[in-house]
Parts: structure tokens; C-alpha cells; sequence
């Protein structure tokens, strides 16, 4: 994790062996072509920051705390991938000498590129923690049109729930990402 100030750059532990596991599987229908870059992450923010963390000596605020550890996703059948993602992962810490920063698991992701390509569009379809720990499945819809690329580069493209949310003449233009969340042994 980066601050501007180098003297707050703090190193984030992860436990050698998490308690916790979820298997993700990500599905993907009618994409407009293929994805030739897939990679992920999950979200931990720490949820006592104003207590524990460092206090930034011009304003006398506290910054948030946040990591993102990668999340690999793996080819298993076409059109799908699976990732494992721990809610446990980050090991609860006195960074600044003012308590236990506690780290919560907040979300996982995915960004799929056509190619890779730095002005191609970013898909990123994210799962909400509360969402992987009940063990459901979200359905994400993305307009096929901004595939490879949409008139801004590297606009990052993180789909809707529901396709009323596009314009009409522009819902038969979707595609989805399907993903599914299963406890799992560690």
C-alpha cells in the first residue's frame, strides 16, 4: 500500500493459512468476442481506521487503509473461470502504535480487456462480500458496443444488474457476467 508520504507506507501481512475459503466461478454469455486479459483482485479495507491509523499532521485526519491483493482466475471450461478468495486473508495489526487496525473483506473483482491493450475497455464485474459469504449468484449485463473499446480509453465498464437499467434500443446489445460464490475447504 502507497501513501504520498513514504514514512506511512506500511507493510500488510497475510496469514500463511486462512480458516476461510469461497470459491468463485465467473460465467460469461454472448460476449461480443474474446477476452484476452483476465486478472482480479479482492478488497480488504480496515473498518477502525479513525482509531488506529496514522494521523496526517497537517490536517489531523486519519486515511482510510485499503489493500487489494491479486485474484487469480482460472480457465475450467469455456466461458468460465474460477478464483479462490479468502475473507480471512489479512492479519489484524498495530501498524502506528494506536491499536489493532481490524481488516474487513469487502469485495472481489475481475477485469477482462479484448486483448490487453491499455486504451481497450476495462469490464469489471464486482462481488459485494455480504453476496460471496451468502453464497450467491449476481448476474452483471454490459453493452457488447463498448467492446474492444468505447470512445474513452480504458473506461472501465462495471455492468448493472438489470438490463432496464440500458436504453431500450440498446438491450439486445447485452451481454453477462455471471458470478457464483461457494464456501469452500481451505
Amino acid at each position: 500500500m502507497e501513501n504520498e508520504d513514504e514514512a506511512s507506507v506500511i507493510e500488510i501481512n497475510e496469514y500463511p493459512h486462512p480458516k476461510s475459503a469461497y470459491q468463485l466461478t465467473m460465467m460469461i454469455d454472448n460476449a461480443p468476442g474474446p477476452f484476452g486479459m483476465i486478472e482480479g483482485s479482492a478488497q480488504y479495507n480496515v473498518v477502525n481506521h479513525l482509531e488506529c491509523g496514522q494521523r496526517n499532521p497537517a490536517s489531523g485526519t486519519r486515511s482510510r487503509i485499503g489493500t487489494n491483493p491479486e485474484l487469480h482466475w482460472k480457465l475450467v471450461a469455456a466461458n468460465t473461470y474460477i478464483a479462490t478468495v479468502h475473507p480471512d486473508l489479512i492479519m489484524d495489526e498495530d501498524y502506528y502504535g494506536n491499536g489493532v487496525c481490524r481488516w474487513q473483506f469487502t469485495e472481489a473483482r475481475a477485469r477482462l480487456k479484448a486483448t490487453g491493450a491499455e486504451e481497450e475497455t476495462r469490464f469489471v464485474p464486482g462481488f459485494l462480500a455480504a453476496d460471496i459469504l451468502a453464497e450467491k449468484t449476481v448476474t452483471l449485463y454490459f453493452w457488447a458496443g463498448g467492446y474492444p473499446r468505447s470512445r474513452s480509453e480504458n473506461f472501465p465498464d462495471f455492468g448493472y444488474r438489470h438490463p432496464s437499467e440500458f436504453k431500450p434500443e440498446i438491450r439486445d446489445q447485452l451481454f453477462t457476467i455471471t458470478l457464483t460464490a461457494k464456501e469452500v475447504q481451505p
